[in-house]
């Protein structure tokens, strides 16, 4: 559960993951199944890159075991959409396996964080455990649904808000699933658990949900 050890084991972040542990691959008939920390780490390189092989709406992932990112740097999401960047447009099913262990904490002025951002494809059968998010706009899935899906999904997560500027808007959204979600966008047969908060005297609006933080104009 979310007592355990996130907040013993992935305090200690290896200040060399960042470049030193990713696990090259190349996407093959419009497929690949994820094993490692390591080809985690590079799906998220790939895709801020903006690279289209492995980031198109044909694409699909399969996570073939459970992942521990204790310890791993997970600074942002796949497929962060900071800075005008495009989202993540594949689709990831998870085949019932479990993501452990990610923790992000940004004093960014969007401070976006999750394990995906601008999801405008499929997210399923995947569960989130004993992680940490802590900034702007935080989600145990995605920080933003862009018309896309998230189904048969569970997550058991700390979340926390805190307002680091005025730049963008004056809101705090923190979701069990997503931050926050546009039209079109669909969250289907998901639970979540876990410690969802603000800081307290932050400054900002905080919307936090089970599901989603802010859904403008979503379904």
């Amino acid at each position: 559960g979310i007592s355990g050890g996130i907040m013993k084991k992935a305090l200690v972040v290896c200040p060399y993951c960042a470049s030193g542990c990713k696990i090259e691959f190349t996407v093959e008939n419009n497929a690949f199944t994820i094993t490692t920390p390591g080809q985690l780490l590079y799906l998220k390189q790939k895709v801020y890159e903006g690279n289209k092989a492995y980031n198109s709406p044909d694409i699909t992932y399969t996570l073939g075991s459970d992942l521990d990112m204790y310890g791993y740097y997970w600074s942002s999401p796949i497929g962060s959409t900071s800075y005008g960047r495009q989202g993540f447009k594949a689709n990831f099913d998870g085949a019932g396996h479990t993501i452990r262990g990610l923790y992000a904490k940004s004093a960014d002025a969007e401070g976006r964080l999750a394990l995906f951002d601008g999801v405008s494809g499929t997210v399923k059968n995947l569960m989130v455990e004993d992680s940490f998010f802590y900034g702007e706009n935080c989600g145990g899935i995605a920080v933003s649904l862009w018309g896309g899906t998230i189904e048969n999904c569970s997550v058991d997560v700390i979340m926390g808000g805190e307002k680091f500027s005025t730049e963008y808007d004056d809101n705090i959204n923190i979701g069990g699933m997503a931050a926050y979600m546009l039209s079109d966008s669909n969250i289907i047969n998901c639970t979540s658990s876990g410690i969802f908060f603000r800081k307290l005297n932050g400054k900002g609006t905080a919307y936090i949900g089970g599901m989603v933080g802010g859904a403008h104009g979503a379904a």
